[in-house]
């Protein structure tokens, strides 16, 4: 539901044109940051990526300094929404003179998740498993959101379900080949 003015709008496509969103591929951001009919966008993406420092980048060039604006009720998005995580962009995490943002911004984030299907059996999925974090550091280093790739919670009351192979991994219970 969108809230403006206070009105709200269940239907986008109902929406007056000044407050629309429109999706821009990375392939657009010199182009999205020059267009004057803009007010604001949204980028998601981790802190340290590098298409998310470029978009930063060009709307400074296009526009100057970057205005940073905050969810103040991320905590509370995040709580009534669970795919949500309240997260906090630190101060002069994209440039340090001038400070971008000048102060730590709440705001929401979302995870990333890799799922295998229940059917997918145990052992093909803790293989995958294995070698993903084996060379999770390296891959890192083509692919900076790599670095933040991390184990599931295994707990039985978790919001997702882990599959059995990569739950055997993580808990050391899966079986070798004679067992």
């Amino acid at each position: 539901m969108w809230h403006c003015c206070g009105l709200s709008w269940t239907d986008p496509a109902s929406l007056p044109t000044w407050s629309r969103s429109t999706q821009f591929g990375t392939d657009q951001i010199e182009e999205m940051a020059r267009d004057p009919t803009l007010d604001a966008f949204m980028a998601v993406g981790p802190l340290d990526s590098k298409i998310t420092s470029d978009a930063i980048a060009a709307t400074a060039r296009a526009r100057g300094e970057p205005k940073f604006l905050a969810i103040d009720a991320s905590e509370a998005i995040a709580l009534k929404h669970p795919r949500y995580e309240a997260e906090e962009i630190p101060a002069s995490v994209f440039n340090a003179r001038p400070a971008w943002p000048d102060d730590k911004v709440d705001t929401i984030g979302v995870s990333h998740l890799i799922v295998a299907r229940k059917t997918l059996s145990e052992t093909t999925v803790a293989a995958f498993f294995r070698q993903l974090f084996a060379v999770r550091q390296s891959l890192a280093r083509q692919v900076a959101g790599a670095a933040h790739i991390k184990k599931p919670d295994t707990d039985k009351d978790a919001e997702l379900p882990v599959h059995r192979g990569a739950a055997a991994v993580i808990d050391g219970t899966e079986r070798t080949f004679l067992e």
